[in-house]
């Protein structure tokens, strides 16, 4: 069977654009690649944590000690012994965490690397004061 001149240079033309498309992407389906930031709980209580400590939203529901505003604007509650984890595009973020009622905040500047994940462990001491501390 043979093809005609049309047929051929549509083959030829998909086949070559299917090769381009698998290569632009990398391992992992986008050409950039996020760090990521995992905030573990080693305290006793459950904590909030966030990746945007100094945003207006955050420091808001931290004064009115509105745990729903805090999870709306972007705050995550963590479990003892558990984590979580942030995508974040590569530069410094602050990260914070605070108690259930936000009476002990501690806050870390992480720098954060292209297709790196940086841990940080959360702990608390004399009278539920918390600290972040780097894996």
């Amino acid at each position: 069977m043979f093809l005609t001149r049309r047929a051929w240079l549509l083959m030829v033309l998909c086949a070559s654009v299917s090769t381009s498309a698998a290569f632009a992407g990398g391992d992992n389906g986008g050409s950039k690649r996020n760090g990521k930031v995992t905030v573990r709980n080693q305290t006793n209580a459950p904590i909030g944590v966030t990746s945007k400590a100094n945003s207006a939203a955050i420091q808001a529901a931290i004064q009115a000690k509105d745990v729903q505003a805090f999870q709306d604007a972007g705050g995550r509650i963590v479990n003892p012994g558990q984590s979580t984890t942030f995508s974040l595009k590569s530069g410094s973020h602050a990260i914070g965490v605070g108690d259930a009622t936000f009476a002990n905040t501690a806050t870390f500047d992480a720098n954060v690397q292209k297709g790196q994940t940086t841990t940080l462990n959360v702990t608390s001491g004399a009278g539920g004061a918390l600290s972040i501390t780097k894996a």
